[in-house]
C-alpha cells in the first residue's frame, strides 16, 4: 500500500536573505516565506546567525524580535519573537515563526531588532538585520 493514502499538498517556499545593518559584516540571517498552495496557509520563519548577546546594544535588551513594517510605508503590521538555538555561545543564533493563518502575510519588510526579554513589542534597540518580502511575490 503506498503512502501517504491522500494526496501530499502543494509547498511553495520563498526565501531571502537578511543583510546586516550593523558595522559588523558577520552578523547574517533569513526569512522563508512557507505557504501550502493548498488552503492558502502561510508561515514566516526568520533565524539570525552570529548575533552578538542583546546587552551590547543596552543592558535592557535581553532578546530578539522580528517585526514585519509595510514595504514603503513602515507601518507596523505583525511581529514575532526569536528564541536563542545556540544557547551559551557568544555570537549565537536565534530563530522565531509567525504563522497567522490564511493568506495573511503581507509584502512586508522583515527588520530584527533587540528588544526587552519576553516582549515582542519593544522596546526596541538598533536594526540588526533586515530583507524585503516583496522579492518573495
Amino acid at each position: 500500500m503506498p503512502w501517504p493514502l491522500t494526496a501530499v499538498p502543494s509547498v511553495s517556499v520563498c526565501s531571502i536573505g537578511l543583510l546586516s545593518q550593523t558595522g559588523d559584516l558577520h552578523l547574517y540571517g533569513m526569512a522563508s516565506l512557507v505557504i501550502n498552495e493548498t488552503d492558502g496557509f502561510e508561515s514566516l520563519d526568520v533565524a539570525g546567525n552570529r548575533l552578538p548577546d542583546p546587552a551590547v546594544y543596552g543592558s535592557n535588551f535581553g532578546a530578539y524580535a522580528f517585526p514585519l513594517a509595510g514595504s514603503g510605508s513602515g507601518t507596523p503590521l505583525a511581529v514575532g519573537l526569536m528564541v536563542p538555538i545556540s544557547a551559551g555561545t557568544v555570537p549565537g543564533d536565534g530563530a522565531g515563526s509567525f504563522s497567522p493563518g490564511v493568506h495573511t502575510i503581507p509584502k512586508a519588510v522583515v527588520t530584527v531588532y533587540p528588544t526587552v526579554s519576553g516582549s515582542a513589542t519593544g522596546p526596541y534597540g538598533p536594526p540588526v538585520l533586515a530583507g524585503d518580502l516583496i522579492l518573495c511575490r
